[in-house]
C-alpha cells in the first residue's frame, strides 16, 4: 500500500516520532538532578538538626550543598524550556536565529543520548560576530536539530569520542562546521548527506534515511549548501548557509 503526504505532514509526523523517541534519555537527565536535590535537602536539615550553633565550617557546608542544588534547578529549567520550543512549533522558531547560541542549546539537550553525555569529548569554536540568521524556511530549526541528532547518534554508533564544532563568516555565508579526531564517520552516513533518497521511492527507508532525506529538503529549499570530506585523522562536514539581511 501506497500512502502519500505532503511534505509539511510528513515533517510534522517524523517530528513527533523524533521527540518521543528522545523522551527515555530526557527522563534520565531529569531523574539524576532530582536525586541529588534531595539527597542535598535531607543532608542541609540533617545538618541543621545535629548542631546546635550555624559555625563557620557549617554555613560553608551548607552554601556547598545549596549551590549545588540551585545549579541543578538551572539545568532543569534548560531542559525543559528547551524540550518546549521543540514540543510546540511557535513564533519564536520564525524569528532571526542566533547560531551560536542556538548550538550549544542543541548540544545541552542532545546530552539526552547518554552515550554523547558520558564519552564524547566536544569543543566548541565560534566566530563571535556572526550576523542573525533570517527568512530561513520554516522548518529550517527542526531541520538543523536533526542534523545535529543524526551527527551524534553517528558518534555513538562508531564509538567516537571527540566533536568539533565551528562556526565562521565567509563572504556573504556563515559556515557550521562539524568535524572529528581519530574515527572517521561511517562511508554510509557520509554519502547520504549528498544522496537523494526521495529518488529511490521503492526502496525500504531507515528512520535516519527519512530524517536525512527531510533535512536535505528543507536545506535546499534556502539555499544551504552541504558538503562533507574525510580528513587523514576524521572527518568533516560544512553547511553553507546563505545569509539575507534584515528589513
Amino acid at each position: 500500500m501506497l500512502i502519500e503526504l505532503p511534505i509539511h505532514n510528513l515533517i510534522r509526523l517524523f517530528k513527533m516520532a523524533s521527540i518521543g523517541k528522545l523522551m527515555g534519555g530526557l527522563i534520565h537527565n531529569l531523574n539524576g538532578p532530582l536525586q541529588n536535590l534531595g539527597l542535598d535537602i535531607e543532608m542541609a536539615h540533617h545538618s541543621l538538626k545535629s548542631d546546635s550553633g550555624l559555625d563557620n565550617d557549617l554555613i560553608n557546608k551548607i552554601s556547598k550543598r545549596l549551590n549545588r542544588m540551585e545549579e541543578e534547578f538551572d539545568r532543569i529549567d534548560q531542559i525543559i524550556k528547551i524540550s518546549s520550543m521543540k514540543a510546540i512549533q511557535d513564533e519564536d522558531y520564525h524569528k532571526p536565529l542566533h547560531l551560536n547560541y542556538f548550538i550549544q542549546q542543541e548540544l545541552l539537550f542532545l546530552q539526552t543520548n547518554l552515550y554523547f553525555k558520558h564519552n564524547v569529548r566536544t569543543e566548541l569554536s565560534f566566530q563571535d560576530d556572526l550576523p542573525p540568521l533570517v527568512d530561513l524556511p520554516g522548518d529550517f530549526v527542526l531541520a538543523l536539530s536533526w542534523f545535529l541528532q543524526s551527527v551524534i547518534e553517528e558518534l555513538e554508533s562508531r564509538e567516537i569520542t571527540s566533536l568539533t564544532v565551528q562556526t565562521s563568516l565567509n563572504d556573504s555565508c556563515v559556515e557550521l562546521i562539524t568535524s572529528t579526531e581519530e574515527e572517521k564517520l561511517a562511508e554510509k552516513f557520509m554519502g547520504s548527506l549528498n544522496k537523494d533518497i526521495s529518488s529511490s521511492p521503492n526502496h525500504k527507508l531507515e528512520d535516519n534515511d527519512v530524517r536525512m532525506m527531510l533535512v536535505l529538503m528543507v536545506f535546499k529549499a534556502g539555499n544551504v549548501s552541504i558538503m562533507s570530506k574525510d580528513e587523514p585523522s576524521g572527518s568533516q562536514i560544512i553547511l553553507t548557509i546563505p545569509i539575507n539581511k534584515e528589513g
